[in-house]
């Protein structure tokens, strides 16, 4: 991965799935690894289990999901 703007992000929401998260952030990165694309990989969490742990190990960026409000 390098520094400039990949040619694209996985975002995989999820919340305490660490018997799936590896499996599928693996396949991903196979993917565009076999298409000779750069990409990124976010995972908004908020797992209370090893969710977030195995998504960086195998270096997804990890992010809190935040409430989205709009103005009635």
């Amino acid at each position: 991965m390098s520094s400039e703007e990949p040619d694209v992000t996985f975002i995989f929401p999820s919340k305490n799935e660490e018997k799936t998260i590896a499996e599928v952030i693996q396949k991903a990165q196979k993917a565009a690894q076999q298409l000779g694309l750069t990409y990124e990989i976010i995972v908004p969490d908020n797992s209370t289990d090893a969710t977030p742990q195995i998504a960086t190990s195998l270096g997804a960026k990890v992010v809190m999901p935040s409430l989205l409000m709009r103005d009635e």
